[in-house]
């Protein structure tokens, strides 16, 4: 039997095959890796398992209690095996005093065969109170769910902020647990193009809230109390009506933000908090600077298409972890230096802009560049032969205006 069988086999016997792909997109492809989940004191991967997957603390418990039930089980057989072996020999199997052994022992004496009995019974009356205790904590928590739900569908749906929108499904919310107090928690909100026009001020509630998505409404201006969910790691507000995106600036967990086709004109000071941010979208706004975002060091995808910039700031050397940065159909006319220092940057989108000169020194040192497009611009018709031969030769993909 394979490994991946093994555990197959496993979760339908206890009822709980509909999981395997959410076990196997976390690595989980065998018992032996399910185990690494029961090692004492493994709260992190437990919690993160069941906020990614939404698998319920209760089924990993579950399965927790199932899989020491079987490892059991396998080593109680190995030593009736031993000890059938040992009788035929005559030989007698030694008392252990180790309370790992002592259920497993063959004894002889009726005073230990009772003892034997007891433990049997007092393990079968623990597992019926923990089988109990599992159906009472998976009901509670459906119930605490449901009314999670319900406030953050009252929330958006207050008639004075939002006339137009529509009823939210639960499958727009997702609740997690937080491990071990098993208490639910909103994970996820994702209402898209639902007319809503403005976000609850009640959005402060959900501070657990790890990721948002609100994107094709009809939201002006971001509230204050939205600062309050602190651990949001990924906004969604692109295809809105935002002018003003100060408060964004205090999420300071965010590792993505998508904030494309908006009417921003100037990144607040307060995006310089945003020093987990990984990925960052605000194309389609009206931007004329960015100076701000050079200082974000953990970015690695910049996409900054069809703004108002004129200029690329010397600080731009400081994103030395960037492997992507699009700046198409913007108005710059020439490049910084400080350019080359961007050693793992694979992706440079500069086409539709206003450069005038030969930028072969401000990019020659850009060893990962994979994708390099310059077309559209009034003056770059080639590249110093030396350095495009470079690129050529690492399998860079280069566009130029004259082709």
């Amino acid at each position: 039997m394979t490994e991946t069988n093994e555990l197959n086999d496993f979760l339908i016997d206890n009822g709980e095959f509909g999981i395997e792909k959410n076990l196997y997109n976390y690595g989980i492809s065998s018992l032996e890796d399910l185990s690494f989940l029961f090692v004492k004191d493994n709260y992190k991967d437990k919690q993160r398992l069941c906020d990614l997957y939404d698998i319920g603390l209760d089924v990993i418990e579950k399965l927790e209690i199932a899989y020491k039930r079987k490892k059991d089980g396998i080593r109680s057989n190995n030593i009736n095996i031993r000890d059938n072996e040992d009788k035929e020999n005559n030989t007698q199997v030694p008392f252990s005093k180790t309370e790992d052994n002592k259920i497993f022992q063959t004894c002889d004496s009726g005073n230990d065969n009772e003892e034997y009995s007891n433990n049997n019974s007092s393990n079968s009356n623990d597992n019926t109170k923990n089988n109990n205790n599992q159906n009472n904590n998976n009901n509670e928590h459906k119930i605490n769910s449901i009314k999670l739900r319900e406030e953050v569908k009252e929330a958006f749906s207050d008639t004075d902020l939002n006339p137009l929108a529509p009823e939210f499904k639960d499958s727009d919310i997702t609740v997690g647990r937080i491990y071990p107090s098993n208490k639910p928690y909103i994970n996820k909100i994702q209402f898209v193009n639902s007319n809503i026009g403005k976000i609850p001020d009640s959005i402060c509630k959900f501070h657990h809230l790890k990721d948002l998505s609100l994107q094709n409404n009809m939201i002006k201006e971001i509230p204050e109390s939205l600062k309050e969910c602190k651990e949001l790691h990924t906004l969604w507000l692109h295809s809105n009506f935002i002018e003003d995106c100060e408060n964004i600036g205090f999420l300071t967990s965010l590792s993505f933000l998508n904030l494309y086709n908006n009417k921003i004109t100037t990144i607040p000071p307060s995006f310089s908090n945003l020093v987990n941010l990984q990925q960052l979208l605000m194309n389609n706004n009206r931007l004329t600077n960015f100076e701000i975002l050079c200082s974000l060091e953990n970015l690695e995808y910049l996409c900054l298409d069809n703004n108002n910039i004129k200029e690329i700031p010397e600080e731009i050397g400081n994103l030395k972890k960037l492997n992507e940065f699009k700046f198409k159909k913007n108005e710059i006319t020439k490049l910084p230096d400080t350019l080359n220092y961007l050693s793992n940057l694979t992706t440079l989108d500069l086409s539709s802009n206003e450069i005038e000169e030969d930028i072969s020194s401000q990019i020659k040192n850009l060893v990962s560049l994979k994708y390099l497009n310059l077309k559209d611009n009034p003056s770059i018709g080639e590249l110093d032969p030396n350095i495009k031969k470079e690129f050529l030769d690492r399998g860079c993909e280069i566009l130029l205006t004259q082709q």
